[in-house]
């Protein structure tokens, strides 16, 4: 398995041969209006991409945990082949094919593609009436033979639904797409 961080929150995998992009946010710096009612005030994305964005084309299938404009931006949606392989959460494959991409498929629980088994975990953008309106966001578990298992949480807090996902899924990698910062964190289960 290969895991680079992009930018933001997104990565690009390898695993048993397939090139997984998560989170596309390809828009060079500055591109976006700041998020409205934030205490940063800056365009976003704050930094350039560390690589041309068409090295990240030749992929199999893209993951995405939700699709707020920091996670799948219009540029992602403009240069990725429509016809590329999508994973998502259910309460967005519609959106997603109304941008016009061919292959999507909703992750209800679990599914199995190409020997690498996907579950689909929640989380929770935030607290309070702000979490509410940042609507629903997914993490998945990816596992495959002879491939150490990985958590991918989503833009997540810290909740109940991410603490049992790692009791459930007992993950050897561990990854927070926290928007701005993205945080790799191996838990061994003894400590949780």
């Amino acid at each position: 398995m290969k895991i680079q961080l992009i930018r933001h929150a997104t990565l690009l995998l390898e695993i048993t041969g397939q090139r997984i992009l998560v989170d596309p946010m390809l828009s060079k710096a500055g591109m976006m209006s700041a998020v409205p009612d934030v205490a940063n005030p800056a365009s976003n994305p704050l930094v350039d991409l560390p690589l041309d964005p068409t090295n990240l084309l030749n992929i199999d299938a893209i993951m995405l945990t939700h699709t707020h404009r920091d996670h799948f931006d219009d540029v992602a949606k403009q240069m990725l082949a429509h016809d590329t392989q999508v994973f998502c959460q259910p309460v967005d494959q519609d959106r997603i094919t109304a941008d016009g991409f061919s292959r999507v498929q909703a992750v209800e629980d679990a599914m199995e593609w190409k020997g690498i088994r996907i579950y689909r975990t929640s989380g929770q953008h935030g607290t309070g009436e702000i979490g509410q309106q940042m609507g629903p966001v997914s993490g998945f578990v990816l596992e495959s033979q002879d491939e150490p298992s990985l958590y991918i949480a989503g833009d997540t807090i810290w909740c109940p639904e991410v603490q049992s996902a790692l009791e459930k899924y007992q993950p050897t990698l561990s990854f927070a797409l926290l928007g701005q910062l993205a945080l790799v964190v191996v838990i061994p289960l003894p400590w949780i």
